[in-house]
């Protein structure tokens, strides 16, 4: 039928603002900016492509099918510090594993 009408089997026009930020060509931009850089970040993206910042991050959840990873921070060891928490980690376990001042030992956060 619709071929009949207009001719082709194209979709009709749609009434509606067309898709500007979520074309094919943003989605092969950034695409290729994570694949150059993965650290790089979705607000930077954003400024830079002058789109919102939701957008972006539309795009590379449904789009691109990536999820983002927060990065985080880990308390800095000595060899001092390793050393006193594993004699004090063998001296936990040998009282707890002789059983004797077993009821004293309280864990807490």
């Amino acid at each position: 039928m619709r071929y009949k009408e207009l001719g082709t089997t194209d979709d009709r026009p749609r009434c509606g603002r067309p898709q500007t930020a979520r074309t094919s060509c943003k989605i092969k931009v950034i695409r290729e900016r994570i694949r150059f850089n993965l650290k790089r970040s979705k607000m930077k993206m954003a400024r830079s492509l002058e789109i919102d910042e939701k957008r972006v991050r539309s795009i590379v959840k449904e789009d691109i099918k990536l999820s983002s990873l927060a990065m985080t921070s880990t308390q800095k060891l000595t060899t001092l510090q390793k050393q006193k928490r594993l004699e004090r980690a063998k001296t936990l376990f040998n009282r707890i594993k002789d059983g004797s001042n077993a009821g004293e030992i309280i864990f807490s956060d």
